[in-house]
């Protein structure tokens, strides 16, 4: 039986600091993703990102159709053993020869489907990652498992910083989108390399276990199946109605915007899952669990958003120039919204963690036919904006909707992570208003280096007028326990760590 380190002690504290440790990653990551964008948005026109983008949403589209949630399963079975990990492997090795194969027949009919003939040499040459990935190590995840993502953050960064060196090369050297596609085969090859890299154990091909491993993921693929349709349905009607260039700007504007705000998501949803798992019996703690990652989760997302929406146009036209000016309304109008939806990954890991995947799956679909309608309807009354528009507001209603759905799970407050964040709300709209209204000068015609000057003094304005406002509200409460007392206590922890390795 392999030990899957199951104690319930001090779980909170585990998972502070695997969330910490996974945030600091993401966070280089993103940065180091941004300055990959800003370069390539340079060398690359919008209609480059526009047919990459297509590319990826078809590959990533079969990928969730194929997807069997391997990962979740070993996570959240109790009794773990070898057979179940070959299982694991043997599965996702047939998953990915299996979207290789549909990709080389659907090619064709997709480049025709979206008017562009480049499309077909760009889906096949991504049936290789398809493969690369189901290639993946699965007793690598054993350390996700133990709440230990010191490997997870270092695979990640590197796989990501060589394909960023890849993408950038190519880009020099052909100026074309295969540079993006470079970027994407690298990537996956060292991610799934690396999942072998000094990790105790190989896989064997065995089906032994194939029923244990698909009963628990059935619901996270629909789930995600869904969830992708939701969030890429977008992407097809600016492409196919619009136009590879607009379908760029928008994708650049999204993916700025995504990597700053969606960090607090990809750090907490790897931790979340197995952390709620372990404290999954015990319904009072896991409820109090809940409202307070909820709280720093708004916490660390809602300035991030509110401040990325105020400063859209000088984060655009400072890092990848004025030709993707389609891209700042899509930061002001997204970048709240994703601040917000931030809450989702905590409400779907508590499900999940219940065994309870079929609420989270009822909601997905509402929220299908919810958004699907209003994207369209947004697109025939208003073009790209209408889109825009129909996104900010299809996310408010997601957020909303899933607060309640815990309710249900759970027996907790629905509106209780909002009002555990109140000065958290309250400090981001006035940093937002003080950012928007306050007589800065037009920087549009200055030169880089005295526009990032100018953004600079901006981001700093705003952060000491949130964490000041912050502050101040929470010493006029009376100090009470919750996101300030958390986060100065894990901040201490990281200051002692930093001193004892200095000594």
């Amino acid at each position: 039986m392999i030990p899957a380190a199951r104690e319930t002690a001090r779980v909170g504290d585990r998972l502070a600091n695997s969330a910490v440790l996974l945030w600091a990653t993401t966070v280089f990551m993103r940065l180091l993703q941004i300055a990959t964008t800003t370069i390539l948005a340079r060398l690359l026109d919008p209609s480059d990102y526009g047919l990459v983008a297509i590319a990826v949403v078809i590959t990533g589209f079969l990928d969730l159709l194929s997807n069997i949630q391997v990962g979740a399963s070993i996570i959240r079975i109790q009794d773990l053993d070898q057979k179940h990990l070959d299982t694991a492997f043997t599965l996702n090795l047939m998953r990915g020869c299996l979207s290789a194969a549909v990709l080389a027949l659907i090619a064709r009919p997709a480049a025709h489907f979206m008017h562009d003939p480049r499309l077909a040499g760009v889906l096949y040459v991504l049936m290789i990652p398809a493969i690369l990935g189901s290639l993946h190590n699965p007793h690598f995840i054993l350390f996700s498992r133990n709440l230990d993502f010191t490997k997870d953050s270092k695979r990640d960064a590197l796989a990501l910083l060589c394909g960023s060196a890849v993408g950038i090369a190519v880009a020099f050297v052909l100026r074309s989108y295969w540079a993006l596609v470079a970027s994407v085969v690298t990537t996956s090859f060292i991610f799934s390399a690396l999942s072998y890299w000094k990790v105790p154990g190989r896989p064997r091909f065995s089906l032994a276990k194939s029923r244990d491993m698909l009963s628990f993921g059935s619901w996270i693929v629909l789930v995600n199946i869904l969830d992708y349709m939701n969030w890429r349905l977008d992407y097809v009607i600016i492409g196919n109605k619009i136009g590879p260039a607009a379908l760029g700007a928008y994708n650049v504007g999204s993916t700025l915007t995504a990597a700053a705000t969606m960090d607090i998501v990809n750090s907490l949803s790897k931790a979340l899952l197995p952390a709620f798992s372990i404290m999954s019996s015990d319904m009072d703690r896991l409820r109090q669990r809940y409202t307070e990652v909820q709280s720093i989760t708004l916490a660390l997302a809602l300035p991030i958003g509110m401040g990325m929406s105020a400063l859209a146009a000088n984060i655009v036209l400072l890092l990848v120039g004025a030709k993707w000016h389609l891209a700042i309304p899509v930061i002001q109008f997204v970048a709240p919204v994703l601040a917000l939806q931030t809450l989702n990954a905590s409400i779907e890991s508590l499900a999940y963690s219940l065994n309870k995947g079929r609420f989270i799956f009822i909601r997905t679909c509402f929220f299908l036919l919810f958004r699907s309608s209003l994207m369209v309807a947004g697109f025939l009354l208003g073009g790209f904006m209408g889109i825009v528009y129909a996104r900010f507001i299809t996310g408010i209603v997601n957020v909303f909707y899933s607060l309640f759905l815990v309710t249900r799970i759970t027996g907790a407050p629905a509106l209780g992570p909002l009002k555990a964040s109140w000065r958290s709300l309250i400090a981001a709209a006035v940093m937002w208003a003080a950012l928007t209204q306050l007589p800065f000068p037009d920087i549009s015609h200055f030169s880089a280096p005295l526009m990032a000057g100018w953004l600079i003094v901006k981001i700093a304005i705003g952060a000491i007028i949130y964490i000041g406002l912050h502050l101040l509200l929470w010493h006029a409460a009376g100090r009470p326990e919750g996101t300030e007392t958390r986060m100065l206590s894990q901040g201490n922890r990281v200051v002692v760590k930093l001193r004892r390795r200095a000594a």
